[in-house]
């Protein structure tokens, strides 16, 4: 029995050889070749975190992905039933620029309020030591003051969040605002560790992150970009939104088959010739 190969964000292929990878497998013969490939490429997620949204980095990334894209175009367009090969290519999120990082765990302690808080992003749940509704409420109180984050009560979350009742639902959930983000300590530089003690509410993000996403939906920015071509789709259409959890619907019902259970979603409908 073989050990699991350890997948990393360092390790897993570059988007040209991602590319090859999808090539490889649209030039095999019609019988052999595969009814659905999925295949995730990098793109400039990790520079745009670190180093901007502007920054020449990312931009160079952004580059790279797209011309990762055009040879699998350019693989589609040369095969022979090219029209029955379709392609949809689209995003998980967008970005948005930070300033600020909110020292959670610094405020819960200085307002006396007991808690576990598990963070990344914009959001962190809060596991209150005593849950009972009074310690509850002066939670809130204390923490609404705040206006660079919001304070939710998982029972009164929008309905989009989807949040559900499980186990792992915080007592209260603490989601950021932009500029503002939200990130556990053990994974803040090893040089403002300290800050967590001693340190300001909000911490200038001068070395770490300068984008992030997860922000509520609505926010300018976090939306993702999402293309189609192929005979199936509708062409020259601009749709003004899609939903994610639309897409495996519309992938299945172009399939010929049944969507998974448990899925929220719907098919696409104006995506579709």
């Amino acid at each position: 029995m073989t050990p699991e190969r350890e997948i990393s964000f360092e390790n897993y292929p570059n988007d040209q050889d991602r590319a090859s990878q999808v090539v490889e497998q649209l030039q095999r013969p019609v019988a052999e070749r595969p009814q659905l490939i999925l295949s995730y490429f990098k793109g400039p997620d990790r520079s745009g975190h670190f180093t901007g949204m502007a920054s020449e980095k990312t931009r160079a990334d952004v580059i790279a992905a797209d011309a990762a894209v055009g040879r699998i175009l350019g693989a589609i367009d040369a095969l022979p039933d090219a029209d029955h090969v379709q392609l949809l290519v689209t995003t998980d999120h967008g970005m948005v620029p930070v300033e600020s990082l909110v020292n959670l765990r610094r405020i819960l302690r200085r307002h006396g309020i007991d808690a576990h808080a598990v963070s990344t992003g914009t959001t962190s749940f809060l596991y209150l030591d005593d849950p009972s509704e009074a310690i509850l409420a002066e939670a809130i109180e204390k923490l609404s003051a705040y206006s660079e984050f919001d304070v939710v009560r998982p029972d009164q979350a929008p309905a989009a969040w989807h949040i559900g009742k499980g186990p792992r639902v915080g007592d209260l959930i603490v989601s950021a605002r932009p500029p503002y983000f939200i990130e556990d300590p053990d994974r803040w530089p090893w040089f403002i560790g300290w800050m967590q003690y001693i340190g300001p509410d909000f911490i200038p993000s001068t070395a770490g992150i300068k984008a992030t996403h997860g922000y509520v939906t609505g926010t300018p920015g976090v939306e993702g970009i999402l293309y189609t071509h192929g005979s199936a789709f509708a062409a020259g259409r601009e749709v003004d939104h899609v939903r994610a959890i639309d897409i495996h619907p519309t992938i299945m019902r172009m399939l010929g088959l049944e969507p998974g259970r448990g899925v929220d979603g719907v098919v696409e409908s104006r995506l579709l010739r």
